[in-house]
């Protein structure tokens, strides 16, 4: 159900006049909920954050949260022997009082206070109607809410995050900051290599880091706003499980790179994928009769270092697609080989950084 369909709502969202406009009193608002918080609900301060800058934007501006959801997650933080009556109560009684103040010495009558006052008196007793053992069971926040609220916070508090993407094979990792929210997107200012990369991939990740409990990654396009252009996100996904950060960059080749491997007097001709100082993967149309976690050797071409290379390796997962096979394998280098790779990995990192610049 909509905020709108409760009469309440229509007051609340009407409240502002010459000498009070709600937009300018959030930090207020928000503050008397923190105090209320502080002696009555059991969450913790972010928590706390997410809750009052939600319900601000629920009542007053009539944006699309759930009240009724909004309050079960009250109710279910609430200390003894405190009810939500109480807690609603004193939180109102802190944002009338501000709103009283602003008609002293102004000739603007009782009215606005008197139907203010009434809507809050009627949202309480709606509170009370609601069975909060049936809503408590239900998700309060949705993850792209919660992923939203998290990130006005961070804009609020005017801290950068850090933000990856990765561009054919090498990461991308700048930090960015939250320029604007609203109830579905978020715009950041960031890099332009950054930007670049986020525009060729369509996407981005963004590291979590306190208060972002978690990782996400949302899809991007450019967009400019008050003459900039910024980055705008939408369809947030949580990332229970945080990113893998690669130690090394993984890199492709520019052409196709024939290898050989060697493995129990077997030999089979594959295409390199990408390659890093810590491995690399292939792709073939063929299986591979090599068992997981098996030593084996692979004969590199001098196409790719400028001489023929040979590495030890070990097989530590593969893959199937529709038409092809990958296959990733550790590489035992020595520290000549180590050396010979990491130069030729340094090249084409700088190479595909200079072919991303034509973007920016």
């Amino acid at each position: 159900m909509k905020n709108s369909n409760y009469n309440f709502c229509a007051t609340f969202t009407n409240i502002s006049h010459e000498y009070f406009q709600i937009d300018l009193h959030q930090k207020s608002i928000n503050k008397a909920f923190l105090q209320v918080a502080k002696k009555m609900l059991l969450s913790d301060e972010l928590e706390s954050k997410i809750l009052s800058n939600t319900l601000y934007k629920a009542l007053f501006f009539d944006e699309e949260h759930n009240l009724r959801t909004l309050l079960s997650q009250i109710h279910h933080h609430l200390k003894e022997p405190y009810t939500l009556e109480n807690f609603l109560s004193n939180y109102f009684y802190i944002i009338l009082n501000h709103y009283v103040k602003s008609f002293y010495g102004h000739r603007l009558g009782w009215k606005r206070i008197s139907r203010f006052s009434s809507a809050i008196e009627n949202f309480i007793d709606w509170s009370q109607t609601i069975d909060y053992r049936i809503e408590d069971e239900s998700n309060l926040l949705s993850p792209e809410e919660q992923a939203i609220a998290n990130l006005e916070i961070i804009r609020e508090k005017k801290v950068k995050i850090t933000v990856l993407n990765t561009y054919r094979g090498v990461p991308i990792q700048y930090k960015a900051s939250v320029v604007h929210t609203t109830q579905n997107s978020v715009f950041l200012k960031t890099h332009p290599i950054q930007e670049a990369a986020a525009k060729e991939q369509g996407a981005i990740y963004i590291l979590g880091n306190a208060p972002l409990e978690y990782d996400l990654f949302a899809q991007t396009k450019p967009v400019r706003y008050k003459g900039h252009i910024l980055l705008e996100l939408k369809e947030f996904n949580i990332l229970k499980n945080s990113l893998f950060q690669r130690q090394s960059i993984r890199v492709q080749p520019k052409l196709q790179v024939q290898l050989q491997l060697q493995y129990d007097k077997l030999n089979y001709k594959v295409q390199l994928f990408d390659i890093s100082l810590g491995g690399l993967a292939i792709i073939t149309t063929q299986r591979l009769a090599i068992e997981k976690y098996a030593s084996l050797k692979i004969k590199i071409p001098n196409t790719l270092f400028g001489k023929e290379a040979s590495f030890n390796a070990t097989l530590i997962q593969s893959s199937r697609f529709e038409e092809s096979e990958k296959y990733h394998f550790n590489l035992n280098l020595t520290t000549s080989q180590e050396t010979l790779l990491s130069r030729y990995i340094t090249k084409q990192q700088n190479e595909i950084i200079q072919d991303l610049k034509r973007w920016v």
